[in-house]
């Protein structure tokens, strides 16, 4: 494999691992020996953008795609500038990667979600004629990618998003049910279905997915944090012998319970 593609191995696991700092540090090494290597820049993208810088992982996303205009260079390009709300960019670099490999799953779902994106934060109900096209074709895009591999866990969660574009919650619901029969232990998917089950009003099996997705990814603070959210609405009356959030899942308690026991709530 050579000292550079041990080093990109050493990253890779690293960086699934969630240990960012190494994972860099080795990345890092495989680019000192090859200026030129794409997937050591894509590799520092990704590792980036998990850390939350957008900027800096752009640039290596830039510069991998002007070493190795290849379908995995543009991927992880359009992944990162849909994360930064630029969905246009990302369905141009989708777009660009289809061209070198018209078969890859990924690259449909990403563009897919990029199509979904600029609709998610409207709140009103009513479906206009652009948000009807947008979510008609996320749709096609999500069932492209589940056609060319239909355990492509990222296809069920677009095309569940587009669902939601519909503002078809039931339909998005039925989609991610399917997706976690396939992908039990799937963090995103258990976090995505928190807020589907959240817009149904069925707050119990929200925080039930909510707590799964707390336990499989431990190092992400989204599903604690929209716990809390839960817990603290005003909408239900504590009972007076029972302090504890007694709307949400017995799982759910035991988390909030353990976070406040660590002072958590005072975070």
């Amino acid at each position: 494999m050579g000292a550079a593609g041990n080093a990109r191995e050493r990253a890779r696991n690293l960086l699934v691992l969630g240990r960012l700092d190494e994972a860099r540090a080795a990345a890092g090494e495989a680019l000192a020996l090859d200026g030129a290597d794409a997937v050591a820049l894509r590799l520092l993208a990704q590792i980036e953008s998990a850390d939350g810088d957008l900027g800096r992982a752009r640039t290596h996303a830039e510069a991998a795609v002007a070493a190795d205009q290849s379908a995995g260079s543009f991927l992880v390009l359009a992944s990162i500038e849909r994360r930064s709300g630029d969905y246009a960019a990302a369905i141009r670099a989708c777009e660009s990667g289809l061209h070198k490999d018209p078969d890859a799953p990924a690259l449909h779902s990403t563009m897919s979600l990029a199509w979904s994106g600029p609709w998610l934060s409207e709140k009103t109900v009513r479906v206009s004629d652009r948000r009807k096209a947008a979510a008609e074709t996320a749709e096609r895009l999500a069932r492209a990618s589940l056609d060319l591999d239909p355990e492509h866990a990222m296809g069920w969660y677009a095309l569940a998003v587009a669902m939601l574009v519909h503002n078809d919650p039931f339909a998005a619901a039925k989609v991610m049910e399917d997706g976690l029969a396939m992908h039990p232990d799937w963090p995103e998917g258990h976090l995505l279905m928190s807020g589907i089950r959240g817009r149904q009003g069925m707050v119990k099996l929200a925080s039930r997915h909510l707590a799964t997705a707390g336990r499989l990814a431990p190092a992400d603070g989204t599903p604690l944090r929209r716990l809390r959210e839960i817990a603290g609405r005003s909408g239900f009356r504590r009972r007076k012998t029972n302090t504890s959030a007694w709307w949400l899942a017995p799982e759910a308690r035991a988390v909030l319970d353990a976070d406040a026991r660590l002072g958590g709530g005072d975070r």
